[in-house]
């Protein structure tokens, strides 16, 4: 008996310690905050790509945990399609608006119908 206890106690405390040691994560989000509908909605950073296809009015697509193996990228590229079928493409700074500490972000990048995308946070922890 004496043995499982201290064999749950040893696995209980690495349990803990690799808990503990887990990398921060963070989420992509996109958010329609235009009237226009968007088509062919992406994201790219590093070696990351993301396609969130269709966004109707006020609609908002993710895409869910990176780990921090994967650091905040400096910026990201949007591009999208409006109903007039005109490509947009926007660049814009991740890194610097982001906290210099967290567990689990969601990076929100806002698109508005002049094609403005504004990028915002959510600490999930």
């Amino acid at each position: 008996m004496l043995k499982h206890l201290l064999l749950l106690g040893s696995v209980l405390f690495i349990g803990i310690l690799a808990s503990c040691g887990k990398p921060p994560a963070y989420d992509i989000v996109v958010k329609n905050t235009g009237k226009d509908k968007l088509t062919n909605v992406d994201v790219r950073f590093d070696k990351f790509y993301f396609n969130f296809g269709t966004l109707i009015l006020d609609a908002q697509a993710g895409h869910g945990f990176v780990n921090e193996k994967h650091s905040l990228p400096e910026k990201a590229t949007i591009t999208w399609i409006t109903s007039d079928e005109k490509k947009h493409t926007a660049t814009v700074d991740v890194k610097s608006k982001m906290p210099n500490k967290y567990k689990h972000l969601e990076i929100y990048f806002s698109i508005d119908d002049t094609g403005n995308v504004s990028v915002t946070y959510k600490d999930k922890e």
